[in-house]
């Protein structure tokens, strides 16, 4: 069996709104999942029997606090207090997408946002955390023209 590549995420693009993040963020987590419930019948053999349920996906976000224009509190900000749905697309590599680079996508809405906090000398940071606000959940793409006809349709 050949060895897996193993790299560390050290040029992720992450892009909220059409807005790049990615030099104001340093840790990101895509995460997808389903509820599990419990189909045990009395003639289980002794094992629980488990099924998938609906899914759920979030992103979370660690980003450095930045007021200037068309940065995090102006991106973040209004889309929090409209509650405005918003394309959320990370990619391991601020490259082009492909099989190796997929690109990560969803329509999301931020349910909480904190525009300050820290401690005394720290900068100021917060964990954006975006769930899922469409019918359309976690898209993967590996390919430039799906994620364009993607973002035109939603």
């Amino acid at each position: 069996m050949p060895a897996q590549a193993k790299a560390p995420l050290l040029d992720a693009s992450i892009v909220l709104d059409g807005v790049d993040f990615s030099n104001s963020s340093n840790e990101v987590n895509v995460e997808d999942s389903a509820a599990e419930h419990d189909v045990t019948g009395f003639q289980g053999g002794g094992y629980s029997e488990e099924t998938t349920g609906l899914k759920t996906a979030n992103i979370t976000i660690n980003v450095f606090q930045d007021y200037s224009g068309g940065s995090v509190h102006q991106t973040c900000a209004p889309l929090y207090r409209e509650g405005t749905a918003f394309l959320v697309v990370i990619k391991p590599d601020d490259e082009e997408i492909s099989a190796t680079n997929p690109a990560q996508a969803m329509v999301g809405k931020l349910y909480k946002y904190n525009p300050v906090s820290a401690k005394v000398g720290d900068p100021q940071s917060m964990t954006l955390e975006v769930k899922n606000g469409s019918k359309h959940g976690l898209k993967e793409f590996t390919k430039k023209e799906d994620l364009e006809a993607f973002e035109a349709e939603i």
